[in-house]
């Protein structure tokens, strides 16, 4: 295994931003459910073009021209890419049904009413 392959290959000090506007939506706020599901959604978004972009353009070409030293990197990165995008894939289709549901994720939510037979 490449040494690289135990230390971050990626700026993430911004993650953790994202993870308190998560968290700060208050009950009732609709508002602000709809500005942080925006923002997850687009960072969701850039995330996977990014990646896709390096995975059909960037990784061949250094394979093919790197040598020995992104023979040993590209497998890392591709595989850092799979394990992203798994949690993506997971995460970011669970963040759509909150917009505009001001209740905060993992709330629990009255069933539906019955329509009243009048």
């Amino acid at each position: 295994m490449h040494p690289a392959a135990d230390r971050p290959m990626a700026d993430v000090r911004d993650v953790p931003v994202l993870h308190q506007a998560v968290r700060g939506v208050q009950p009732g706020d609709v508002r602000r459910v709809a500005v942080v599901s925006d923002h997850v959604a687009l960072v969701c978004s850039l995330l996977q073009r990014h990646h896709r972009g390096q995975d059909l353009l960037l990784w061949p070409l250094l394979t093919a021209r790197g040598g020995h030293t992104a023979a040993a990197v590209v497998p890392v990165m591709q595989e850092q890419h799979r394990a992203i995008e798994g949690a993506r894939s997971h995460c970011c289709p669970a963040c759509r049904p909150t917009r505009g549901d001001p209740a905060p994720p993992g709330a629990r939510r009255p069933a539906p009413r019955a329509p009243s037979a009048s």
